[in-house]
Formats: structure tokens, C-alpha cells, sequence
């Protein structure tokens, strides 16, 4: 026999493969694309006895009259691989775990069919749970394209071992779930190899291992080539599994042998060749049938060819743009060649045979039957008028272009075929992310029970990339006096110390961003991701940058802080033993200031950060953080970054970031950027307001004037907003005033060198006219003319003062010309400096703008104690006045549904958990 008759398989040879399958006793079926079963054995549980060729699958094997949710053979025609799936029907046993393999067929670079096959995978007693094998195993499987699966656990105990994986090692399930470790499958050191890859990130991610190939050892100790899946089981963060997918190239290879011996013809299996011709029977049969309905169309004189043509053209342009094939006859009437009527007449009447590879004859009545009903009724939507067909419905895509929907009312649901949609979408340039057609079916079902739109299409959104990180290498917060724990406590004996450093010594290093992944619109174009934030920090006093931007380091002693306008600094410390007061004098330090007593009534103390004893009726303002061991008493201060304090009595306080308080706020006007920590402590007869919210243990006492807490609210932001705008009005009307001032000077420019202008002709004139009288003066008949003489001298003279006059009023209007432009240069000065000053304030609202986005204020409110009567809650959008005692509550601002599905800002009262 020669390779040529040994590549065409023999009918006796197809019998032998259909016996072969019917005696596995598994499901085993080959499916068209369009869900009608081509061939299947008869022996699964779940399918039917007699003839299942022509039906749906999901009828026959799961008693559905739709397609499955989620079905895997639509999984196979989008990705290309095969994939392993759960059992719809299955249920985990305590001999396996029931799967399908579903696996294509391709012809050329299409697939015309799909093969599904019933698996068994036999599994041990084992603490891998079937939750962790759906989201762990199954996820990554879809995703790989392989036949053996096995898992073992962290010692390499074998836990899972397919019928597949037995075939490929040679070893009975039994045999490697009870003796084999998974050590014994891979030549040498092969699995530590694996798990290195496994581990590491650039092989498909940590935990997972993608498109590896590799050897294993079989029983007979040959070696195998494998291109392996593979992925780790992780209960939380812990390693407790390890699971591949392993596909088997001895195949592969000696099938490239073969193809290079034979210059490259690769043979078909017996089992393809079959199927294969039985598809391209299908093929030509619809082939046959529309070129048989254009010919019949033409003969009986229903259309002229170039209109046929046009419908061939059409029938093109639609499978080009949707890979459906609609009859001829279909395109035709929805072009109006033909109607309905003559359609039918033509399938009734028509005579003309198509020849199968069979050889059989089928006769065009024969053909009508494999119209696919998916197909019937699907028209192309160019040159058709939808309101003409009944049509209620319009696509629409989404601002974004990541949605493709429709309007639930009024529809025409027999128009609403997923080919349609389909079409009508290719039409308007749609490509990416369409539903299938189950899906589409499904919302359109039951479209008539909500009112929600019809998703068609879904684009896929970009994902933003890491941003820019600076990572700090000393203590961010040096000055606490207690360390707030998770419950938001505070232990008040953990104190810290202060974060010192020596010249030379590196503070922090910038970690570069990345970037995100774009995304696709419907239209299938790219979609950027979202610029990722760049914000590095400002080299303040003794610091300085490397040569590469990288990396700061200190350019002093002293002790390191990030100060409020982002710039890191290091700053000397100035240390006060005792108090300051008359002997100190007021005090004023860039640095740190350390003070081991307190700082006394009537003094003003400002520096870079604080450290005191107590506070009496003092003005303190700080650029950094500030510590008081005791209490504040009748003070005004002012820190920019955290505050932490004993106790607070009949103060202003102002703090840019947190403000920590260990036992009372009395009588106080307090406002802070970020969150009011108060532990076990109490607020009475005070107005608090916090950005980021408030924890406290009692909120006033009975005889007490009532507290007001404001919270998400960034007072501080708002009024540096506020302020801008107020410099921004001034310098806009500065700026209007010099522009006009500019306008009236040029104005009044123009008129003196107009005036200038005419100046200089009267004095060309004067001058002309005094040489022509001079010419004339010295002719010799003037001369002894004394009459005329005299004349002419008059005249001279008369120029001559004339001349004067002009002099005069030409240097004056140049004197004017010369301060028009020196007052216009001032001006236009004026002006470039007020149009910077007002770009420059517009960059500073749009940073404080972006700055109050990223950071948003938190409306929150936790009284672990007691809130009295009276007091009163603002947050950004709602007021709450308590109008009773509560106790261990939290109020939150929120605009969730409530009780009635109501959707409205309020504040809500929460019991603490």
C-alpha cells in the first residue's frame, strides 16, 4: 500500500472508528459551529437513543431548548484551543470528578467542527476542595491547550492523574495516585525546574507557567517531549497544590517528520478526513443552491443578471463582514429583486438536482431544509430601511464606545434575530467584544419583562498602571506620642523616636512607573490607558537628588521630614531646656525645636516642627509636626502636619494632617485635614471639624453646651481655593485696566506722529518756499530792484519765524511720542507680569483642584461612648441634629437606597460592630 492510499481511509476503517467510540461508554460527539450535532456515540448516560445527527446539542444532551449559559464550545471557537470544562450534568463523586474535552477541527485556518469528549478524572482524598479546584484549576485550564492533567500536592504526592496523562507516562491512575511522586514524571531535576518557572513572574505570572515545553519519563524510562500548562493552588497566600495540563508532542514531531519528507503535505486522521468531507458536502450543497436560485431567477425573466449580481456582491459583503452565510433568495428579497412569493415559488417548483461526493442526487427541495433558522429571517441592514419591516429597534453605542445596546420598548422580537443584530452591527463598523448568539437570544427573550437595555457588545476598558512610587527609607511619622492601631485606639506608651540622620545618608528612592494596558473599544480601536500619577518629591533644605533622579540623600545632620507642600527636608534641631518665655524671648527656628518645658503665656514660637511640655496662651506656628506632652490652654495654633496632644482647653486649633488628642477637647474651635483620634476621650461645648472623619469615646455631657462636629469637608483646601479666586479677580480686572490703558496711549501715539507727519511737511514746505525766494533775491534785476528787494526780505523773514514756530511744536510732539512709548513699554510689562501671575494661579487651582480629587474627605463619624442630645453632624451634602441619647454609634453620609429604595443623601445612624 502506498502513503497515498494510506492517507484515505477505508469505509470498513470508518465502521472500525465508529465501534471503537461507541466502546468507550463516554460521551463522544462532533458539533457544527451552529450547535447541530454531525455525528455522536450512543452510549453516554445523558444523551438519547436513535439517530441525534441534525439536532441541537444542548436538546439532546441537557434537555434544554436553548443554548448552555457560558458553553464551552463557544469558548473553543473564540480562543482556537481546546479547553477542559465541568460537566453541566455532574456532580463531584468519590471515584472522579466528571469533565468535557472539547477540542476543534480546523480546514484551512477555520474550524468547521468541534469534538467533545466525556472525561473522568480520577481524584484521591485530598485536602485540595472542589472550590479551589473550579476557581484555581478550571480558570487557568480554559485558558491552555493540552490533553494529560495532573495535580499533586506540596510534597508532589500525585492527586489527580486523567485517563489521558496514563497514556502519555504509561502508568495505570492507580498505580500514580498511590506510588508515584511527581518527581518520578520529569527526567533529573526536571520538576524543580517546573516550580523555579512556576514561581517566578516572567513566565505567564507568579504561580502560573504557560506554553513550556520540557521532557517527562515514562514507565518504559524513555523520555517524552510535553508542552505543559501549569498553575499553583493557593489558599490565601499559602502554596497547597500544583496543577498541569500536559500535551503530548511525539505526534507533533513525527508528523512534521512526515510533512517534510513529503514536502510538506500534512495527512488528515481517518476521523477528520471523514468529517471533513462530509462538511464540504455541506458546502458545495449550499454552493449549488444559489447558483442554481440565481440561473432559476434569471430564466423565468423575475430579474435582469446585473441585479443578481448585485445580490451575489451583497450575499459577499455580508459573510465578509459576519461569517453567516444568508441564502441568495433572502438577500434578494430584502434588496426588493424578488418577493416573498416568488421565492417560495421557485424552492416549490424548482427541478434542478445538486450532486453530493457521495454521488447521490439532492434535489433543491432537499436544500431548503439547510437553511439554518438562525439564518432564515437575518437580512443585511445596508440599503434596508428598518421602519419599513416592522422594526421598533435602533443599536446605539455608549459615549466611551465600550457598549453596544438597545431600547427595551416597543421591539419587534421576530426581527430581533441574532444574525440580524449581528449584521446590523458589522454595518456600523462593530467587531469587538460581541456577544454570542445564545446570549443575544436570551436578552431578547426576555426583553419583554424589563425594561433594562439589550447589551450587543462589550469593548474591554483600559487598565491603569502602576504610578510612580517613592519609597521612604526613614520614619515617616518621627514625632508620635502613641502608635493608632487597626481598631483606630491609640497606645499612648509606644512614643517613637525622632528620625535622625548624618550627611551622606540616603532618604528615599523613586520606583519607576508603568505602564497600563490599553484597552478596545467596539469599533476595535486601541483604547490608551489612564496616564499614571508621577509625583515626586521636592528637594527641600539639606537634601539633594542623585545624578539619575533616582535617589535623595542628606546634605546635612538632621532630623528628615516630608513637609506639607511635598518637599523633603532636613532640618537642625534647636534645644530649649525649660521653658520659653522671658528669658527666651519669642522664638523663631527653621529647624526642629525640642522644649522640656512649656511655652508660656504671650509669646510667639514658629519653626519647622515642635516638641513641648504644655501650651499656656501662646501663638505657635509650625510648618511640620508638633507633640504636647500635656495640654493646650487658651492658644492659638497652627501646625500644617500632625498634632498630637494631652488635652485642649479654649484654643483655635488648625492642623493640615491628623489630629490626635488622648483625653479631652473643652470649649475649642478645632480644625484638622485629616482624622480627629480620640480614643478614650471626650468632646464637650466644642465645634470640630475633620476632613477624614471622627473617633471619640463621648460626645458632651448633660449640662453642657451643645458640640457641632463638621465632617468630610476640606475647609483648609476650600479656603486656599477661595483665596485664588480672589487673587484671580483682581489681577483679571488689573489686566483689563492695562489693556485698555495700552489701547488709549496707542490711540493717542497714533495722533502725535499724525500730527508729527503733518509738522514735517509744513517745514518741506517753508523750506522749498525760502530757496525760491533766496534764487530770486540774488538775481541781479532784484538786486538793483530795491522795491522788490525789500519784499522778498520780508518774506524771508516771515518763513524764518514761521520756521521757528514749527521747531517748536515738532519737538514738543516728540517729547509726547518719546513718554507714549516709555509708558507703553511700563505698561506692557505690567501686563506680561499680570497674565503670568494669573497663569500661574491657574495651575495652582487645577493642582489644588486634582490635589482635593486624590484625596477626597471621608464623612464618618464613631462615638464608642456617648452622643448627646443636640449636637448637630454636617457632612458635605446633609446636616443631622441628634434628637436622643445613642450610644456606640457611627454616622456615615451616604446616598445608598435606603429601607424603600430610596436613593438621597443623608446621614445615617449606625450601631458599632
Amino acid at each position: 500500500m502506498t502513503d497515498g492510499e494510506k492517507k484515505t481511509p477505508s469505509v470498513d476503517g470508518h465502521l472500525d472508528i465508529l465501534k471503537a467510540i461507541n466502546a468507550l461508554g463516554k460521551m463522544f460527539a462532533v458539533i457544527a459551529p451552529d450547535r447541530k450535532i454531525l455525528s455522536a456515540s450512543t452510549n453516554d448516560a445523558f444523551s438519547e437513543t436513535g439517530d441525534m445527527a441534525g439536532k441541537p446539542c444542548y436538546a439532546v444532551f441537557f434537555k434544554r431548548d436553548a443554548p448552555c449559559e457560558n458553553c464551552g464550545l463557544e469558548t473553543v471557537l473564540k480562543q482556537g484551543r481546546p479547553i477542559v470544562t465541568p460537566r453541566r450534568d455532574g456532580t463531584p463523586g468519590t471515584q472522579g470528578l466528571l469533565h468535557n474535552y472539547i477540542y476543534p477541527l480546523y480546514k484551512g485556518e477555520a474550524i468547521e467542527s468541534l469534538v467533545c469528549l466525556g472525561l473522568e478524572l480520577p481524584v484521591k482524598d485530598v485536602p485540595i476542595r472542589m472550590t479551589e479546584l473550579s476557581k484555581s484549576f478550571l480558570f487557568n485550564l480554559i485558558h491552555s491547550a493540552a490533553d494529560g492533567v495532573i495535580a499533586a500536592d506540596k510534597k508532589g504526592n500525585i492527586r489527580v492523574f486523567n485517563e489521558t496523562a496514563s497514556r502519555i507516562f504509561d502508568y495505570k491512575a492507580s498505580e500514580a495516585l498511590t506510588d508515584l511522586n511527581i518527581c518520578d514524571l520529569y527526567p533529573g531535576g526536571g520538576a524543580h525546574q517546573v516550580m523555579e518557572k512556576l514561581r517566578s513572574p516572567e513566565y505567564g505570572g507568579k504561580g502560573k507557567l504557560f506554553g513550556y515545553q520540557t521532557n517527562g519519563l515514562g514507565n518504559d524510562g524513555n523520555t517524552i517531549p510535553l508542552r505543559i500548562n501549569a498553575s499553583i493552588v493557593y489558599e490565601e497566600t499559602r502554596e497547597i497544590a500544583t496543577i498541569g495540563f500536559f500535551h503530548d508532542m511525539r505526534e507533533e514531531l513525527c508528523l512534521q517528520e512526515k510533512m517534510d519528507e513529503t514536502g510538506g503535505q500534512k495527512p488528515d486522521a481517518a476521523g477528520q478526513a471523514c468529517l471533513g468531507d462530509f462538511i464540504n458536502g455541506l458546502t458545495r450543497q449550499f454552493t449549488a443552491y444559489d447558483i442554481q436560485f440565481c440561473e432559476a431567477v434569471i430564466d423565468k425573466d423575475l430579474a435582469p443578471k446585473a441585479r443578481v449580481d448585485c445580490a451575489q456582491r451583497k450575499q459577499k459583503e455580508i459573510w465578509d463582514k459576519t461569517k453567516i452565510h444568508v441564502p441568495v433568495g433572502r438577500v434578494m428579497i430584502q434588496l426588493g429583486i424578488i418577493t416573498e412569493d416568488q421565492r417560495n415559488d421557485l424552492l416549490a417548483t424548482s427541478t434542478v438536482k445538486s450532486t453530493s461526493d457521495s454521488g447521490k442526487e439532492t434535489a433543491s427541495e432537499d436544500l431548503k431544509i439547510q437553511e439554518s433558522p438562525s439564518i432564515k429571517g437575518s437580512e443585511p441592514s445596508a440599503e434596508v430601511d428598518p421602519e419599513s419591516n416592522g422594526e421598533a429597534f435602533e443599536i446605539t453605542v455608549s459615549e466611551d464606545k465600550l457598549t453596544v445596546y438597545c431600547s427595551p420598548e416597543g421591539k419587534n422580537s421576530e426581527t430581533m434575530s441574532p444574525d440580524h443584530i449581528r449584521i446590523l452591527m458589522a454595518d456600523k463598523g462593530i467587531t469587538y467584544g460581541i456577544l454570542d448568539a445564545s446570549e443575544i437570544e436570551q436578552q431578547v427573550a426576555a426583553a419583554g419583562e424589563s425594561q433594562e437595555p439589550l447589551i450587543f457588545a462589550r469593548g474591554r476598558a483600559p487598565e491603569p498602571g502602576r504610578p510612580l512610587e517613592v519609597k521612604f527609607l526613614f520614619e515617616s511619622d518621627p514625632l508620635r506620642i502613641g502608635t493608632v492601631r487597626e481598631n483606630g485606639t491609640t497606645d499612648w506608651k509606644d512614643r517613637g523616636e525622632l528620625a535622625q540622620v548624618k550627611k551622606g545618608d540616603l532618604l528615599a528612592e523613586i520606583i519607576p512607573a508603568t505602564e497600563g494596558l490599553p484597552g478596545m473599544d467596539v469599533f476595535g480601536a486601541a483604547i490608551a490607558p489612564p496616564p499614571a500619577s508621577k509625583f515626586v518629591p521636592k528637594c527641600g533644605k539639606g537634601t539633594t537628588q542623585s545624578e539619575d533622579g533616582k535617589h535623595y540623600v542628606a546634605t546635612q545632620d538632621g532630623m528628615v521630614t516630608m513637609a506639607a507642600n511635598g518637599a523633603l527636608t532636613v532640618a537642625q534641631e534647636m534645644r530649649i531646656d525649660g521653658d520659653i518665655g522671658l528669658e527666651t524671648g519669642h522664638v523663631s527656628f527653621e529647624g526642629h525645636i525640642e522644649v522640656t518645658g512649656s511655652i508660656q503665656k504671650g509669646y510667639r514660637v514658629s519653626g519647622h516642627s515642635l516638641r513641648a511640655g504644655d501650651i499656656h496662651g501662646a501663638e505657635v506656628h509650625v510648618a511640620g509636626n508638633m507633640v504636647v506632652m500635656g495640654g493646650i490652654y487658651e492658644s492659638d495654633i497652627k501646625c500644617k502636619d500632625t498634632l498630637k496632644v494631652s488635652h485642649i482647653h479654649k484654643s483655635s486649633i488648625a492642623a493640615g494632617d491628623n489630629l490626635i488628642v488622648e483625653r479631652e477637647i473643652f470649649e475649642s474651635n478645632i480644625e484638622t485635614g485629616g482624622r480627629c483620634l480620640m480614643g478614650a476621650g471626650n468632646i464637650v461645648a466644642s465645634e470640630i471639624a475633620a476632613k477624614k472623619g471622627i473617633q471619640v469615646k463621648n460626645v458632651g455631657t448633660e449640662a453642657s453646651k451643645p458640640s457641632t462636629l463638621v465632617v468630610g469637608i476640606d475647609h483648609r483646601r476650600n479656603l486656599e481655593v477661595k483665596n485664588i479666586r480672589n487673587k484671580t479677580s483682581v489681577l483679571s480686572k488689573e489686566k483689563q485696566r492695562l489693556a485698555a490703558d495700552i489701547e488709549a496711549l496707542k490711540r493717542r501715539g497714533e495722533k502725535v506722529n499724525t500730527a508729527l507727519g503733518e509738522a514735517a511737511q509744513e517745514q518741506d514746505r517753508h523750506m522749498v518756499e525760502t530757496r525760491d525766494l533766496e534764487t530770486q533775491r540774488d538775481d541781479p534785476s532784484v538786486k538793483n530792484d530795491n522795491t522788490k528787494f525789500k519784499k522778498i526780505e520780508k518774506q524771508l523773514a516771515t518763513l524764518c519765524s514761521l520756521n521757528e514756530q514749527q521747531d517748536t511744536v515738532v519737538d514738543d510732539l516728540m517729547a509726547q511720542d518719546e513718554e507714549i512709548s516709555e509708558k507703553l513699554s511700563a505698561l506692557t510689562s505690567d501686563l506680561e507680569s499680570t497674565s503670568h501671575g494669573l497663569e500661574q494661579l491657574d495651575k495652582e487651582m487645577k493642582s489644588l483642584v486634582t490635589a482635593m480629587a486624590e484625596d477626597p474627605g471621608i464623612a464618618t463619624v464613631k462615638v464608642s461612648g456617648i452622643l448627646t442630645p443636640r449636637t448637630t453632624i454636617n457632612g458635605p451634602k446633609t446636616t443631622l441634629t441628634i434628637r436622643e441619647e445613642l450610644r456606640s454609634v457611627q454616622i456615615i453620609e451616604t446616598d445608598k437606597p435606603d429601607a424603600e429604595e430610596r436613593r438621597k443623601w443623608r446621614l445615617e445612624v449606625m450601631k458599632l460592630r
